[in-house]
């Protein structure tokens, strides 16, 4: 059963697309899209992390976006008659894209975003977190405060801060799901990627212990919490 508000799309597009760096043009195709991302269907050997140039058509209409492949999926040789090789993407957000032009610090990436955005800590806890053995990480957003930051501050770079105890190591990926106490919302999940954590060992003096993380599906998630944040 479909859960996500930033639930993907099944549609099979046409993708040219060149890695950064390089004015080779190469061909795939969706198989499916989300308004943060797209799984690309390539024989192409992409690496993770890789920067990617995307040109996608549909009939008249299309865009040209650039993206930060997230994720493999290798299928062997004899098997790709009947299963797809690809690779997943990540829209990247005007922020990441105007940082370039600047020295390191000058713009927030969305790593950078997580760390400023880390909530003060204080008596009343503005995130309930739950890490389940399967890797998913439950999210409660407890008071309004916390859902305008999150809208307004964190998922505009991309990113968000999660307060735990338990971060999970840098570069760990997890299925973040996050709940908003209102009647009728639906859970919204992404796929995510930590790029900070800190532990209260190693954490600075007066910060909370947690991690950063890059969302796959950013942009449909903030859309979703900007719903519930309306309805306050």
């Amino acid at each position: 059963m479909e859960r996500r508000d930033n639930r993907r799309f099944a549609r099979r597009l046409t993708v040219k697309f060149c890695r950064q760096g390089t004015a080779q043009a190469y061909q795939g195709f969706t198989t499916n899209i989300s308004f943060g991302g797209l799984f690309l269907g390539t024989n192409v050997a992409l690496e993770r992390g890789e920067r990617l140039r995307l040109e996608i058509a549909d009939r008249e209409k299309g865009f040209v976006i650039e993206g930060q492949v997230v994720r493999l999926d290798r299928v062997p040789l004899s098997l790709r008659q009947v299963r797809q090789q690809g690779v997943g993407v990540r829209f990247l957000t005007p922020v990441e894209l105007v940082a370039d032009l600047f020295p390191t610090r000058a713009v927030p990436t969305a790593a950078g975003a997580a760390e400023a955005a880390r909530p003060d800590p204080g008596p009343e806890a503005a995130q309930e977190v739950e890490i389940e053995p399967d890797g998913r990480v439950r999210v409660t957003i407890r008071t309004l405060e916390e859902l305008r930051r999150i809208v307004e501050q964190d998922l505009a770079y991309g990113g968000l801060f999660v307060a735990t105890a338990r971060p999970l190591p840098v570069d760990g990926e997890c299925t973040l799901e996050l709940h908003v106490p209102l009647r009728d919302f639906r859970p919204v999940q992404s796929r995510a990627r930590v790029v900070q954590s800190s532990s209260d060992e190693g954490g600075a003096p007066g910060r909370p212990s947690g991690m950063g993380l890059v969302l796959e599906d950013a942009a449909a998630v903030m859309l979703a919490l900007q719903s519930a944040l309306a309805r306050f």
